[in-house]
C-alpha cells in the first residue's frame, strides 16, 4: 500500500544544466514536502475514522523522499511491513475484504477451538498491551493449554502431568467456549483461576463472526489535495532559499 508523487523530469532538462538542476533540488524538495503533508493528512483521517486507533497503526506509514542528486523525482507514503496488511484492508480503497486471521486464530481454529468464520478478540475489560491488543504471554499461556497442533512460534502444552499441574496453578485453566454453547455462555476463551478466597472464570477472548472491512481512507484522494494545496508553495520556497 503506497501513493507516489512524481514530476515529469522532460520540461526541467530543457531549462538547461545550471537552472535545471536547481528546479530539480527545488522539485526534490517540493515533493518531499507535500508527501510528509499527506502521510499527516492520512493520520488525522486515521484518527477521525478508526475507531480509537493504537499507536501501532497511527506510526504505520513512512516517507520515502525524492532525491535529485540520485536521479529520483519522486517521493512517496507507504506502510510499513508490519502493518500492510492490515492498512489495506482500511486505506487502500481497493474494495471490501475479510480481516487476515493471526497466527494464534489458525491455532485455535487448527485444533476446533475456533469456528470458521469467526475470530477472536480481546475481552471487554482485558488489560491490553501499549498497542492495544493481547500480550504475547497471556496468547502463548491459552495456546499452550489449549492447542495441541500449533503453528511455528508457539510451544505445543506439556504432556508432563507436574508442569501441567504447576503451569494451571500459576496461569489458571483456559477453556474454550463455542457458539451456541448449553451454558448459553458468549463464545470464546475463558480463564478458570483463583480469585481471592475462592474459584472464579473470566472471559479473556471474545468470539466474534468475520468482518469485512470497506476502505475508509483514500490514500490518492488524500496526495492530490496535497499536491493540490502544497505543492507549488513549497516549491517556491524552495526555489527561493
Amino acid at each position: 500500500m503506497k501513493v507516489t508523487i512524481t514530476v515529469d523530469q522532460g520540461a526541467i532538462k530543457a531549462l538547461g544544466a545550471n537552472l535545471g538542476r536547481k528546479v530539480q533540488r527545488s522539485t526534490a524538495i517540493a515533493l518531499t514536502k507535500t508527501a510528509w503533508q499527506t502521510k499527516a493528512d492520512v493520520v488525522e483521517q486515521m484518527k477521525s475514522k478508526i475507531d480509537r486507533p493504537t499507536t501501532f497503526t497511527l506510526n504505520s506509514l513512512v516517507v520515502r523522499p525524492a532525491k535529485y542528486d540520485r536521479g529520483s523525482m519522486t517521493a512517496k507514503v507507504e506502510a510499513k511491513d508490519w502493518q500492510e496488511k492490515y492498512l489495506r484492508n482500511i486505506v487502500s480503497g481497493v474494495g471490501e475484504s475479510k480481516r487476515h486471521l493471526k497466527r494464534f486464530e489458525l491455532a485455535l481454529q487448527a485444533v476446533n477451538q475456533m469456528p470458521r468464520g469467526w475470530v477472536a478478540v480481546p475481552a471487554k475489560e482485558f488489560a491490553l498491551d501499549a498497542y492495544g491488543g493481547m500480550g504475547r504471554g497471556i496468547l502463548m499461556k491459552i495456546i499452550s493449554q489449549i492447542g495441541t497442533e500449533l503453528l511455528s512460534g508457539y510451544q505445543n502444552k506439556s504432556t508432563d502431568a507436574k508442569v501441567k499441574a504447576r503451569n494451571q496453578k500459576r496461569n489458571g485453566t483456559f477453556f474454550a467456549m463455542q457458539p451456541g454453547n448449553r451454558e448459553g455462555l458468549p463464545p470464546g476463551v475463558y480463564q478458570r483461576r483463583r480469585f481471592g478466597s475462592g474459584w472464579g472464570s473470566r472471559m479473556v477472548l471474545a468470539y466474534v463472526k468475520q468482518a469485512r472491512y470497506k476502505p475508509q481512507i483514500d490514500l490518492e484522494k488524500i496526495a492530490e489535495k496535497a499536491v493540490s494545496e502544497h505543492f507549488q508553495t513549497e516549491f517556491i520556497k524552495a526555489l527561493q532559499s
